[in-house]
């Protein structure tokens, strides 16, 4: 690899860690919540985890379902601007 190359790698390295670690601690604080109370759910019996489950996944649904919403047009574009189509 020459010189410009590795620089120009090594600059994508950078930019890539740089948002991704944020992103990366925000998904394992997220997870680990939703981890740690399922434990504490289920330390309450089947009926207690059970309805745990059910609320964990609607509250998910109703997370998601807004998120795809806004994320559709954002990634159409960019999918045209890639192709070389500017829309």
């Amino acid at each position: 690899m020459d010189d410009v190359a590795r620089r120009v790698y090594e600059t994508l390295e950078v930019g890539l860690v740089r948002q991704g670690l944020p992103i990366g601690g925000q998904m394992l604080a997220e997870f680990g919540a939703f981890a740690a109370m399922s434990l504490i759910a289920g330390r309450g019996g089947t009926t207690n985890a059970a309805a745990h489950a059910i609320i964990n996944c609607l509250t998910d649904v109703s997370y998601v379902l807004p998120l795809v919403g806004d994320n559709t047009p954002c990634s159409s574009r960019q999918e045209g601007r890639g192709a070389g189509i500017f829309h």
